[in-house]
């Protein structure tokens, strides 16, 4: 659902549209309380569509946009029209994502940076022809473009005193001023999602990506952006380089959707691009540098990863050296502290350890693949997640098959599931942590290559997938979860905290964050 509200001419109708559909609904009362009595609009044999904008007469007619750009009226359930500019050319080219009235003028807007105003009374009155078609000339239209001549694409309108204030679906909140039709850029901002950030360790910055294919850099202090540059594609991840005397932490390393690579420098008033190098035919999904910042491993999508090595004193000498294509999907990699290995998380419920080879002991004549070295360990169930059954429901299920084998139903085993993130767990990088989805959720597992099952089980004290992870060199680790709460623990302290922590007895609140105190780990 994309839009509610209520009549301003009946306080008991009510309008819902969205995904494939616009509701009119009715409000009635009835001996348990007020009721929802909702009839979908019926298309007929017209072309189906998403609805974001409409608008209702006061007779009860609505008058709604579609994603292909044509006006329909809806006289109860039913199209009574379908209005068109002529039978070339739709009311707008593309979506309408904006339709209403003033002064006697039916407003509408879209994706094709078009303001156009109706004349309110025949649309209102109009009925189609056979083909419930109708056309009609809009009386006035006003284009709206920013001043760098981009068309708008016009996600919503809100009418101020002598202007409009326009999102722009292109990352911008405008201001058309009437009668002159001025337009100003009030504010940038991403269009779309945030796909990734990178803090800088020298100053307070933060570099973000976006599936717009923005890299903005923001002083998150003071709470303002210092600038920003688009590339082509969606940004989909990001990494700032280690700092080194030559480039003083100012380089990042940015993927796209489209296998790219960038390396840009912040200068005083821009992103200035060193190089860019195509990596991977599908999305770049991780870019991850060794701590000694002379090597980079870049994920795929595909489950390829890429090694490349990079000058810490030329950033723009970049050369890649090693192609290992896993075929899972890659939900994280990590580097040891040496520089020499990489933990990779992967889908199918394995992480791999691969040693990376150096640049001069790879031949890349012919083609950049190659075999890796590496171990791989297998998330399983540890003995404390296995079922148990107490004398009493024994001697019952006992009662009801005698003949059932208890050892049977006692040796279950779960299905490997998706590892989504990992990190070596002490400082000699002999045992890893990891955290699984699905069966597995509510655990960190701190496991061994060598042996078959976690050694240990770290309660984390709420079911929510853990994405991400870090652990620093003193024990600490910090945990994001898929609902925006995070957590901080030391992993030989049994003390947990959490910006959002599960409902549970032994959480208490403290300053706006919870502490769940003394828990047990768990060992086989």
């Amino acid at each position: 659902v994309h839009r509610v509200t209520f009549s301003e001419h009946q306080d008991t109708i009510l309008t819902t549209s969205g995904m494939g559909h616009i509701r009119f609904w009715k409000i009635a009362k009835t001996f348990t309380g007020l009721k929802l009595k909702g009839d979908i609009g019926k298309f007929g044999q017209i072309e189906l569509s998403d609805i974001t904008a409409y608008y209702e007469f006061s007779d009860g007619k609505v008058l709604s946009g579609t994603e292909y750009g044509k006006l329909l009226l809806w006289e109860g359930n039913f199209i009574k029209a379908v209005i068109s500019i002529n039978e070339n050319k739709y009311c707008h080219d593309g979506a309408i994502e904006y339709v209403g009235v003033e002064d006697k003028y039916v407003i509408t807007a879209g994706d094709d940076g078009y303001i156009r105003y109706w004349n309110q009374a025949i649309i209102e009155e109009c009925e189609g022809d056979d083909h419930l078609n109708f056309y009609l000339e809009p009386e006035k239209e006003v284009y709206v473009a920013t001043p760098d001549q981009k068309h708008a694409s016009v996600a919503g309108m809100t009418k101020g005193d002598g202007f409009w204030l326009i999102n722009d679906a292109h990352g911008k909140f405008l201001k058309l001023t009437l009668p002159d039709n001025y337009v100003e850029v009030i504010q940038e901002h991403n269009a779309g999602k945030l796909t990734d950030l990178a803090l800088s360790s020298r100053i307070n910055a933060a570099a973000t990506a976006g599936e717009d294919g923005t890299i903005r850099l923001w002083d998150f202090v003071n709470k303002r952006e210092y600038y920003h540059r688009q590339f082509s594609g969606k940004a989909t991840c990001i990494e700032w380089v280690p700092e080194s005397r030559m480039n003083k932490a100012r380089v990042v390393i940015c993927g796209f959707s489209n296998g790219i690579v960038r390396i840009v420098s912040l200068e005083k008033d821009n992103f200035t691009l060193l190089t860019s190098l195509k990596v991977h035919k599908s999305a770049v999904n991780k870019i991850k540098i060794s701590p000694d910042a002379t090597k980079v491993a870049i994920s795929s999508i595909a489950g390829d990863l890429f090694f490349l090595e990079i000058s810490p004193s030329n950033p723009q000498l970049i050369e890649p050296y090693c192609l290992y294509e896993l075929g899972q999907n890659i939900n994280d990699v990590v580097w040891d502290r040496m520089s020499e290995k990489v933990l990779v998380a992967l889908k199918n419920g394995y992480v791999h350890e691969i040693k990376v080879p150096k640049k001069e002991d790879c031949d890349n004549q012919q083609t950049y693949l190659k075999t890796p070295m590496q171990k791989k360990y297998m998330i399983r169930m540890m003995e404390f997640q296995k079922p148990k059954l107490d004398e009493y429901q024994e001697f019952l299920m006992a009662r009801k098959n005698p003949n059932l084998d208890f050892r049977e139903l006692l040796n279950v085993e779960w299905e490997p599931a998706p590892i989504l993130s990992c990190a070596y767990f002490d400082n000699d990088c002999s045992k890893i942590l990891i955290s699984v989805d699905d069966n597995y959720l509510g655990y960190l597992y701190v496991c061994d290559f060598n042996e078959e099952r976690p050694l240990q089980a770290i309660d984390l004290g709420t079911k929510v997938p853990t994405r991400r992870m870090s652990v620093s060199t003193d024990g600490l680790v910090i945990c994001l979860h898929d609902d925006g709460s995070y957590t901080v623990r030391h992993l030989k302290v049994c003390l947990l905290y959490t910006s959002d922590a599960a409902d549970d007895l032994l959480c208490v609140d403290l300053g706006g964050r919870r502490i769940i105190k003394k828990k047990k780990q768990v060992n086989i």
